[in-house]
């Protein structure tokens, strides 16, 4: 029997050049960082990976480029359903030649089938291929909605290993599990699709959640959702509200969209993405930072938690870094949204200057969730030297500065 996979699974974006072509280059950095980060199964050519609109001949080459990077090191979860039968057995048996570890069948599209034809449809690609199913309902693109009653048929027939439930429907998702649960159908997984209520799944006792927020935020989704299997609600708890921005803005447009955007401002990825999608709007771009920088200074808190020895420090083992002069590099010019800031004194910020009166009327008008994003992070504090700003942390100024450097300089503000 196939070996239940849990966690972070990201349903990762297609990197594209300006002009549309696809950027394998880039595939492959972005599938080693999220080996780095904790991601624990890659979905390629999902919804996310603009699967509409690659040719058969690109959507054969990227699961394979996906599995050949992988090596192994985490599942590798191919997209390769369709409203077609015939053309999803030949994604699925090309993918199982390429050492894919699944497949994740979406319900067929526009042609609008009947319960019985989902069924027939699911049953027959996993008799005629040797690769374990994850089926996926999503109906609010497909229109035809996979009820609870077939999916439990299915989840009867070998090789039908789970579900990737996208209806952020709980009620269903609750009774799904509680009857998987009265069957003995133990080997079925259920796993969120929606990234808003995935915890929530899993704190039920769902599996993991196939995301589209792990592709900006891979750590935290990752310890979000070890955390939420593992029934810690208050740790869950706490990284869902620092990812609560994210998720929201990662669907302002239609995905992927926001998401493409976002890995671009982040270095991930160049722009490109293919009509009939289009680039993210502009008056949506400062809110989608504001939401990103955000989650990465949360990630920083997360990554002193994660040190095996960031429990056990005592006072004398602390570092503060206006004391450790090799690594003490530039001044670092924060925004408003991380400092005490003087009302009538004008900030650095993301795109330029700003009073702290304007900044504040900017950040309203964003829908901004948090603000002050840094302080009440244990270990970790900000510290006023005239007119520089320290950030003091219970962590070797030597291993720690490289990664806050990064963050600052990714982000602007050196």
């Amino acid at each position: 029997m196939t070996q239940l996979m849990t966690g972070s699974m990201v349903a990762i974006a297609t990197p594209m050049h300006e002009d549309g072509s696809l950027d394998y280059p880039a595939l492959r950095s972005l599938l080693d960082w999220h080996v780095a980060e904790g991601t624990d199964a890659i979905v390629i050519v999902g919804t996310s990976g603009e699967s509409p609109t690659v040719s058969v001949e690109e959507h054969c080459e990227l699961i394979r480029v996906a599995v050949e990077q992988i090596k192994g090191r985490i599942s590798v979860i191919a997209g390769t359903g369709g409203n077609s039968t015939r053309e999803a057995i030949e994604l699925t048996e090309f993918a199982k030649k390429v050492g894919a570890n699944a497949s994740l069948q979406v319900v067929p599209y526009y042609n609008k089938p009947t319960q019985d034809g989902m069924y027939a449809h699911f049953k027959t690609i996993a008799e005629k291929v040797d690769l374990p199913v994850i089926l996926y309902n999503v109906p609010g693109r497909t229109v035809a909605d996979l009820s609870n009653d077939t999916t439990i048929r299915l989840a009867q027939v070998p090789g039908v290993i789970g579900i990737k439930d996208a209806t952020g429907n709980l009620e269903r998702g609750s009774f799904l599990l509680a009857e998987l649960k009265s069957k003995k159908l133990d080997h079925f997984a259920v796993y969120s699709g929606d990234d808003l209520t995935a915890i929530f799944l899993m704190l039920m006792g769902g599996h993991g959640n196939i995301s589209v927020t792990a592709n900006v935020a891979p750590r935290l989704m990752s310890a979000l959702c070890k955390a939420a299997i593992a029934g810690d609600t208050q740790k869950a708890r706490s990284i869902q509200y620092q990812l609560l921005a994210v998720h929201k803005m990662m669907f302002i447009e239609a995905n992927p969209i926001p998401v493409k955007w976002a890995l671009h401002q982040m270095g991930k990825m160049e722009a490109g993405i293919r009509l009939p999608l289009t680039p993210l709007s502009q008056e949506h771009k400062r809110p989608m930072r504001f939401a990103i920088q955000s989650s990465f200074i949360s990630l920083l808190a997360v990554g002193l938690s994660a040190c095996s020895s960031f429990s056990s420090m005592t006072a004398s083992d602390k570092v503060d870094y206006k004391k450790q002069g090799e690594v003490r590099g530039p001044n670092l010019a924060l925004p408003p949204d991380l400092i005490t800031a003087q009302a009538d004194r004008r900030y650095i910020v993301q795109d330029g200057t700003a009073t702290m009166s304007e900044y504040s009327q900017a950040v309203k008008k964003s829908s901004q969730m948090r603000t002050n994003v840094l302080t009440g992070i244990p270990g970790m504090k900000i510290e006023r030297d005239g007119d520089k700003r320290w950030l003091v942390v219970d962590k070797s100024a030597a291993t720690l500065y490289p990664q806050i450097k990064d963050f600052w300089q990714e982000n602007g503000f050196l």
